[in-house]
């Protein structure tokens, strides 16, 4: 059974802008796109990259706490090169685990990705 989620994008505005597209919502400096879309992490991930952003990249207590506020959705965090080394989409390492516990979500996992 693949599962399905609602995709969130994460897309930095121009600094000082604080005004995102209608369809885009702004916190704390970034702009977040909630898909009302059921895909599976890797079409999210390339739907994501085709408008121009990309799944959110989680930096802060406070961003954790905005999107769990929100409905189900993928973030751009996977294991998928090398079981257990936890990259983001940009390639870069996950080094806070208090904001991220990826074993915690074990049972959610499809291709080794996670959602919140």
């Amino acid at each position: 059974m693949m599962m399905m989620m609602m995709m969130i994008i994460n897309c930095i505005p121009y600094k000082g802008v604080k005004n995102c597209a209608d369809d885009w919502e702004y916190f704390d400096g970034s702009c977040y796109h909630f898909s009302t879309d059921t895909k599976n992490w890797i079409k999210s991930r390339d739907a994501c990259v085709t408008i121009g952003g990309h799944l959110v990249i989680i930096n802060s207590q406070q961003e954790m706490d905005f999107l769990k506020a929100k409905a189900n959705h993928w973030i751009g965090l996977t294991d998928a090169k090398e079981e257990g080394k936890w990259r983001w989409v940009d390639n870069t390492p996950l080094t806070n685990l208090k904001l991220v516990k990826p074993k915690r979500y074990l049972p959610l996992f499809l291709l080794n990705t996670i959602h919140i």
